[in-house]
C-alpha cells in the first residue's frame, strides 16, 4: 500500500504539497487499524474514488520497507473490475488514505508524520501514485498489494 521510512515519490492529497514519510514504528503500531477498510479506485484508475468502493483491506503487514496489505475485491459485484485490473496489472500501485495527522514539523520540505488513522485506499496509476514504487497482484478473490 505505501513505502515506510522514505520520502512519497510526490506529495500526497491534502499535504500541503510537500512529500511525507511514514516511520516504520508509526505503521507497525497502527496495523491493528486496516482491518475492513475500504478499497476504492476511479474509473480511469487515475486517483482516489472515495464513493466508488470495489473491496476492503483483510489484514497488513510490513515487509522490508513496504507496508503490505491484503484484501477482498468485490469482484461479484464489479464483473468488469476482474478485466480492467488484470488487464492493467502491471502499470496499477496503490495510494493511502488517512486524517488525524500529526506533523513532526509542519516547516520541514518532507513532512514525517508521527501519527495518523488510516481511513482506507486506492487502486490507482502506479505514475500517479504518492509512492510510485508500490504495485498489487491479483488472485481468484483476492487482491495483495505492496
Amino acid at each position: 500500500m505505501t513505502r515506510l521510512g522514505i520520502p512519497s515519490t510526490r506529495p500526497p492529497q491534502g499535504s500541503d504539497g510537500r512529500r511525507t514519510v511514514i516511520p516504520v514504528e508509526l505503521a507497525r503500531k497502527t496495523l491493528d487499524q486496516l482491518p475492513g477498510l475500504p478499497v476504492n479506485l476511479s474509473d480511469d484508475l487515475s486517483d482516489h474514488q472515495k464513493r466508488q468502493v470495489v473491496g476492503h483491506l483483510l489484514e497488513g503487514r510490513i515487509q522490508g520497507d513496504a507496508l503490505v496489505v491484503r484484501g477482498r475485491l468485490y469482484d461479484r459485484n464489479y464483473g468488469e473490475l476482474a478485466v480492467v485490473l488484470q488487464a492493467n496489472q502491471g502499470a496499477l500501485g496503490m495510494s493511502y488514505e488517512c486524517t488525524d495527522c500529526a506533523i513532526e514539523d509542519t516547516n520541514a520540505p518532507v513532512w514525517t508524520l508521527s501519527g495518523l488513522r488510516w481511513t482506507g485506499c486506492s487502486i490507482l496509476k502506479r505514475t500517479n501514485a504518492a509512492y510510485q514504487g508500490t504495485s498489487i497482484a491479483l488472485a481468484a478473490g483476492w487482491a495483495r498489494v505492496a
